[in-house]
């Protein structure tokens, strides 16, 4: 927990020293290297880093952030020299981020060192079909990490390789995934890597802006996920104090983070004329068309159903929809009401914002293996007057995804002599009509 504490007020010293500083915050800045340099002078990591010097980068930023202002330990700064010279930082096996973590950090000692992130990045997971239907939190801090080294936290453009809108696409799903669930940490995260993208914001984007502001206005300060006011209420003097300090930090350091990338002058552009991502079909229309068909074979319906086509004809006004989803997300997410208040705090066009939520329900309830909710979101999405977003696509795949050989759809079907019941017929022929209303939406795409 120290060594992370450590390397992380380290970034948050690095990126806040690049903004143009009033006397007030560069006072502020020198108090905070006053403390990072009285934390980080013994012994201990130069134990480590001469038994361990895969570690370099991690247990190494503290004193290379030091080190540029002059500051810091020069037994331990000489160390970590030589074992970068050596190239041992680079001695484990790593996760891409991590790997491009180890260049960045040699970057900043060494700066004549080039890191080769058009090299390294397409092992990154932003750059594979990962959508938050089934990504992990792990992998959404992979999607982060993995552009805040590529770009130097925003001093550098995206690599070429990144496809910016298809990125764009998917970080805006990740943030519909988070916004409703109170995951203010990763929240932010997403918030920074759009930004890194040096592309306008999008609603999504803006919509956990004012998220994030709302939370800040009313607590005063950005609980983790792992906050629990109870617990924290039970506790009184130090032990509240360290309470919150473990479950709070992150978040505050994280935010810190977006405001140092904010005040620079790559990032004036979050607030241009935004266009929407293009979506990748992927052969949606025909791998829902197929499923389709199959699902109505095995529930003995018309192969070409008049309620598919009730669907994909049916339109629906926004605050209609608006009102359908976020019913959707309270029945879901009752525990977790923060963006309602901020919905009534802020006028967004209703269309838009329908589409975001609508964007985390499907997200919601596909992660919840709830398929009838579903349905319902992936249907109230068909029928708003926008193109299909990435998540109605990816919604519409993985219902398509849940049917099993004989055409039968739901995992709850798996028992051969469950499928013999009426209700998996019944349950399948409902789920092909809305692959077939998604198909005949996406052909028109």
């Amino acid at each position: 927990m120290r060594d992370k504490v450590l390397a992380e007020t380290a970034i948050l010293v690095l990126l806040a020293s690049r903004v143009e500083q009033t006397g007030r915050i560069a006072g502020l800045i020198e108090q905070l290297v006053d403390v990072l340099e009285g934390c980080s002078t013994d012994n201990r990591t130069k134990e480590l880093l001469l038994r361990c010097p895969h570690m370099a980068a991690p247990l190494g930023l503290t004193q290379i952030v030091l080190a540029q202002r002059g500051r810091g330990d020069a037994e331990t700064q000489t160390i970590l020299r030589n074992i970068f010279r050596d190239g041992l930082a680079d001695t484990l096996e790593r996760i891409p981020y991590r790997a491009m973590e180890v260049e960045w950090v040699e970057s900043l000692l060494n700066l004549g060192f080039r890191p080769d992130f058009e090299a390294a990045f397409p092992s990154n997971v932003l750059m594979k079909d990962v959508h938050p239907i089934s990504m992990s939190r792990s992998t959404g801090y992979g999607v982060t990490h993995g552009l805040m080294y590529a770009t130097d936290f925003g001093s550098r453009p995206p690599p070429c390789c990144v496809d910016v809108s298809l990125a764009r696409g998917r970080i805006d799903a990740a943030v519909a995934w988070v916004l409703v669930n109170d995951d203010l940490d990763l929240l932010i995260e997403f918030i920074i890597a759009t930004t890194l993208l040096r592309q306008p914001w999008s609603p999504y984007v803006w919509l956990a802006w004012h998220l994030y502001n709302g939370v800040v206005e009313e607590l005063g300060f950005l609980p983790s996920p792992s906050f629990d006011p109870a617990q924290f209420a039970a506790l009184q003097g130090d032990e509240a104090a360290a309470y919150a300090f473990r479950h709070v930090y992150h978040t505050v350091y994280v935010a810190g983070l977006l405001s140092a990338i904010l005040l620079t002058p790559e990032a004036t552009g979050v607030s241009g004329d935004w266009t929407a991502p293009r979506a990748s079909m992927n052969g949606a229309a025909a791998a829902c068309a197929d499923a389709a068909q199959r699902g109505r074979t095995f529930a003995r319906v018309p192969v070409e159903g008049q309620d598919a086509e009730a669907i994909a004809g049916r339109t629906i006004d926004p605050a209609t929809a608006l009102t359908r989803v976020s019913d959707l997300l309270d029945n879901m997410l009752q525990e977790h009401r923060q963006w309602r208040k901020v919905l009534e705090a802020h006028s967004f066009e209703p269309a838009l914002l329908a589409q975001v939520l609508g964007d985390a329900a499907i997200i919601h309830a596909a992660r919840r293996y709830d398929l009838p909710k579903l349905i319902i979101a992936i249907e109230t999405m068909l029928a708003m007057p926008l193109p299909p977003s990435p998540t109605l696509i990816e919604g519409a795949l993985f219902l398509a995804r849940q049917q099993l050989q004989d055409g039968c759809i739901g995992v709850q079907f798996l028992s051969p002599e469950l499928r013999e019941l009426a209700v998996a017929a019944q349950t399948t022929e409902v789920a092909s009509s809305c692959l077939e209303a998604c198909a005949r939406r996406f052909a028109m795409a």
